[in-house]
This record gives C-alpha cells, structure tokens and sequence, in this order.
C-alpha cells in the first residue's frame, strides 16, 4: 500500500522533469500503476533553471491513487529497498541538504519497514555501499524518533 509523503503544510517538493516521448506513457501509466497522471501547467512549478528554454508541448506528475492513501501496516510494510532507492536517488539530484529536506518534509515514516536489501522486492531497487547502507538507516532512525 501506498501513502501519500508530502506534508500539506509543504508547499513544494525537490523533483526531477524526465522528457519522454508521447508513445512511451502508455508504458509509464503501466508501471506507475498505483498514480495518475495528471497534467500541469509550467507556471506551477518553481524551476531551478531558465523555464523558458524548456519545450515541451505538455508537463505530467503522478499522484498516488486515493485508493492507495493509507498509512503503511504489518501487512503492507514500507519495503526498505524503495526507501534506499529513493534516499539515493534524492542524494544523487539534490545533495546531502536535499535528503534531508525530502526526509523532513514528508510523512508516513511510523509505519513498519520491512527489510528486504538481502533480497529485495522493489523492482527497481538500487545497490547501496556500506557507508551508504549506515548514513541512511541513521537519516532514517533519526526522522522516525523526531515523531515520537
């Protein structure tokens, strides 16, 4: 199950814009299956860069699926290889400032967490040295006993 992590006191989130051509979103509707696409406007993001050099005819994001807004539990657990892979993928875009930006503007960290690293579940799961491995689990520790 799926939870939205954007805390609605946050007006915005670091991401990324992918270009891709019109043929291949059928194929990212199929694997973004739990979210819908859902067209934007460029005037509401806040780019970090010239807008004005961007030529696309149309901007998407994904939103989870209401149906899929519920708090992670024993049955459906936040798999940690999804953790890991977007901890790193955060890292690798927008710094260590941004990890912990991402880890401190959203939610649904409470929930259990299974830990799959041995033998991950999530599809794209991403390899972690040890150093990273330790940094995460301490960004994660940290957020989680912040809730409390």
């Amino acid at each position: 199950m799926k939870t939205p992590v954007l805390d609605p006191e946050v007006l915005g989130i670091d991401g990324v814009l992918v270009t891709i051509p019109h043929s291949a979103l059928a194929e990212l509707d199929r694997r973004e299956s739990g979210y819908d696409r859902v067209q934007i406007e460029p005037e509401q993001i806040a780019f970090a860069f010239d807008s004005h050099a961007l030529s696309v005819e149309r901007l998407f994001m994904y939103v989870s699926k209401t149906e899929f807004n519920a708090p992670a539990d024993e049955d459906h657990p936040i798999l940690q290889s999804y953790i890991d892979c977007v901890m790193a993928g955060y890292e690798a875009q927008f710094g260590a400032d941004g990890l912990s930006r991402f880890l401190q503007t959203t939610h649904g960290w409470r929930g259990p967490i299974e830990n799959d690293r041995s033998s991950p579940r999530y599809p794209r799961a991403v390899q972690l040295s040890v150093d990273q491995q330790a940094r995460y689990d301490a960004l994660l520790k940290e957020t989680r006993s912040e809730l409390r």
